[in-house]
């Protein structure tokens, strides 16, 4: 670990000129680096230990306050290392190193135990370096705490292997702690570019609990959805129906983390229209549905409650139901009815033998 800077150098001006929601006035920043290999590495934003670093992180700031796109968590315990941590470095006027080298440390060892559980995939944590900082305005303060992954380049001055700051595409993992005027949590916002929150930050390294369970959230959102699908385009055009349902229902099956734009992209981006309907208005009312926000934005999806939606019971007749455990409709390969000499019947398609020999007319 390397602490380099505490900043002090933002005055009310650089965020109320930047278009965010909130404007809050920047306390201190207060900028580490963490090596999980205990390496000695360059670490590069063009002039790091000058102005290039202090615009690197007033930007990230900026980046970070205008993410809508995040997961609402709460404290498990007032007690909980972080959570304690936040609450003294916010109700002090000035920094207190020793307690952000202990949110460092802390990461650190969480980072270094997620990764040994990970060795085995092929997989890697990256290095990066860890922004925190305090902020305040009229009526809340505002503890952040932000990690910027590096990535690697070859300097075309000395050819040699650097790790840096990235410029764009940055990948952020983010915790934004907002307290009243009385040092008490109101509300704690978690973000990650990549599609889902990771376990070993929301859970290992901050001891935090969703507001949401993951059970509501997908019950919520697919159910929001899925009767969008069935009151816009059921009656219709059927042929969109079943193929935007289906991809609906992949959609939640296939994916461990729910992020609305992956989630649309995926819904509508290689769907081709069959029926006469407008499918801009669909993608409207999906938005609308979202912004609504009675949902995480993000949140991991529960396969479990996936699997509850999609039980179905149906009666066939007085010997008999039909359970149906995963979503068939639209599928007139595995089942479909049709009439034959003025009877109604099922045709199903059956990969079970025992169950084929049974009922097989025999001549």
């Amino acid at each position: 670990m390397n602490s380099l800077k505490i900043f002090n150098l933002y005055e009310d001006n650089v965020l109320k000129k930047s278009g965010v929601k909130m404007k809050p006035t920047i306390k201190y920043v207060v900028y580490h680096q963490i090596d999980l290999e205990n390496k000695s590495k360059n670490i590069e934003v063009q002039n790091i230990y000058g102005e290039g670093l202090n615009i690197y992180i007033n930007e990230i700031i900026k980046e970070v306050l205008t993410i809508e796109n995040f997961g609402q968590f709460k404290i498990a315990s007032l007690t909980t290392e972080i959570v304690a941590l936040v609450l003294e470095l916010c109700k002090s006027d000035k920094v207190i190193e020793e307690k952000t080298n202990r949110i460092v440390e802390r990461l650190t060892k969480k980072e270094k135990e997620a990764q040994k559980k990970i060795a085995h995939l092929g997989k890697n944590i990256l290095q990066g370096s860890l922004i925190q900082t305090k902020l305040y305005d009229s009526n809340n303060f505002y503890y952040l705490i932000a990690k910027v992954e590096h990535n690697g380049f070859v300097d075309e001055n000395d050819q040699e292997d650097h790790i840096g700051l990235p410029k764009e595409k940055r990948t952020l993992r983010t915790a934004l702690f907002i307290l009243n005027k009385e040092y008490e949590i109101e509300d704690i916002k978690l973000y990650d570019t990549h599609t889902g929150i990771v376990k070993y930050w929301k859970v290992d390294f901050l001891e935090l609990e969703p507001v949401r369970t993951e059970s509501f959230n997908t019950n919520k959102s697919f159910a929001k959805f899925d009767l969008i699908l069935k009151q816009n385009l059921y009656k219709q055009s059927k042929e969109d129906y079943w193929a935007l349902r289906n991809n609906l229902i992949t959609y939640y099956r296939t994916n461990e983390s729910f992020d609305y734009q992956d989630f649309k992209q995926k819904i509508f981006s290689d769907h081709i229209v069959k029926g006469n309907i407008n499918i801009d208005k669909i993608e409207t009312k999906f938005d609308k549905v979202f912004d609504k926000k009675e949902f995480d934005q993000k949140f991991d999806i529960s396969k479990e409650e996936l699997k509850a939606r999609l039980k179905k019971k149906y009666d066939i007749n007085e010997h008999m139901d039909l359970f149906i455990k995963d979503a068939v409709d639209g599928q007139p390969n595995i089942i479909h009815s049709f009439k034959e000499s003025n009877q109604k019947y099922l045709k199903i398609k059956l990969e079970n033998e025992e169950l084929y020999e049974r009922f097989k007319i025999r001549k």
